[in-house]
């Protein structure tokens, strides 16, 4: 059995991972390693995620950690370090990360760009500088020149004045009402 740990132990030294160092840094730090890591599982399905999505170190990690098993992992004096546990197995980290990985996998995508109009055929944005300046010497609804047309500009009320006087003769409310507005409109100018 000795001998058969011996041999595993070697075997991983070829492979570039130094377990006694953290695992998923292999760096030796001012940070001391956990005493009793019990996450091996975690650990290294996090270092395999983030090894899938691209990013280097963990590829590098994942390379050397890929041929080592778990109870390998748990029977050595494998550990790491809180920090580099905290950012391997953090879960929001671990969900953008695999967001930015099938966003790139998609390509660009133009429906997240913003977009005038989604029709073929855009039509030029209009502006002060391009339209003609206003000619009062001209129709101002049809452009055509004075006396083309009968004159567009009379208006008329049709009897607006004489409904007005029906309808506040009829009622109370409307007639004081415009008895206060009257007030406070003479009250305002005298002042």
């Amino acid at each position: 059995m000795e001998a058969d740990c011996a041999s595993k132990g070697k075997e991983i030294d070829t492979l570039g991972l130094d377990l006694s160092l953290c695992i998923i840094c292999q760096k030796k730090g001012s940070e001391n390693l956990v005493e009793k890591p019990a996450a091996h599982e975690k650990v290294r399905r996090s270092i395999e995620e983030w090894a899938q999505y691209g990013y280097l170190h963990y590829s590098e990690v994942w390379s050397k950690l890929q041929h080592t098993s778990l109870q390998e992992l748990e029977e050595k004096p494998a550990s790491w370090h809180r920090s580099c546990y905290k950012d391997a197995v953090h879960a929001g980290m671990l969900r953008r990360a695999r967001e930015r990985y099938e966003r790139e996998l998609e390509g660009p995508n133009e429906s997240r760009r913003k977009s005038r109009s989604d029709s073929s055929v855009e039509t030029p944005q209009l502006t002060r500088s391009k339209t003609t300046p206003y000619n009062k010497d001209v129709c101002f609804f049809c452009d055509g020149p004075p006396g083309y047309r009968k004159n567009l500009h009379s208006v008329s009320t049709f009897s607006a004045g004489e409904s007005l006087r029906t309808a506040v003769d009829m009622s109370v409310m409307i007639s004081s009402l415009l008895n206060l507005t009257h007030q406070l409109l003479t009250m305002t100018l005298i002042r």
